[in-house]
């Protein structure tokens, strides 16, 4: 995947998208910040500890020579500007402290990537022992997670593991289990529909 611009908006593709359409990126040129902005972000990041201080290890020297050659590639093809020996522009910026970092942040979630990733069997981190019910409680899962669940009753109340005080967890009515041995449509499994949010001890009950 490539950047490719017409000199008004760019997009990344494999090919070029068209005539008019050039290899690189448009790059906006952002104004100054402000004395006041850059006294707030001061203030903001003052006293805050970098994950990685006084941990010379904390990337290897394998992980930072792939990292190095990936952005010396993308950048003799115009895909990154080039910044070596500049800091990154979020260090030490959390989507929490940073209106930048947060906006980026939410733009992203819940996108999909287009083109050739490695799937399946291809993939560096494919779990061989993986079974068909593995498969099917990833696949529940992962529609109960795309579900508004502050729709549900007991939304408010603090969730957490069995046998801690108080905690309640979220709960597939009709078991993942159940939906698996009777062959359930794992989307009915994981809809919003089947889903409630119980005591762990209600919760625990239910696994016989």
């Amino acid at each position: 995947m490539k950047w490719w611009n017409n000199g008004v908006k760019h997009t990344r593709s494999e090919m070029c998208p068209g005539e008019g359409w050039v290899q690189g990126r448009i790059y906006s040129k952002r104004k100054p910040l402000s004395a006041d902005h850059k006294k707030n972000l001061s203030e903001k990041l003052t006293g805050r500890t970098p994950w990685n201080k006084g941990k010379p290890n904390a990337v290897s020297d394998e992980t930072r020579k792939r990292m190095s050659e990936s952005a010396k590639q993308r950048s003799s093809n115009g895909i990154l500007p080039d910044n070596k020996g500049k800091p990154p522009w979020n260090k030490g910026k959390t989507k929490e402290t940073d209106q930048s970092v947060f906006k980026y942040a939410s733009s992203q979630r819940g996108q999909t990537r287009n083109g050739r990733y490695p799937k399946g069997e291809e993939h560096h981190n494919f779990n061989y022992k993986k079974t068909e019910y593995d498969e099917y409680s990833y696949q529940v899962w992962k529609v109960t997670h795309k579900q508004d669940i502050s729709l549900l009753e007991n939304y408010d109340k603090p969730r957490g593991r069995a046998g801690v005080e108080g905690a309640y967890q979220l709960d597939h009515i009709i078991s993942i289990k159940y939906g698996f041995d009777n062959d359930i449509d794992p989307r009915v499994i994981g809809d919003l529909s089947n889903l409630q949010i119980i005591t762990w001890q209600e919760n625990r009950k239910k696994w016989k």
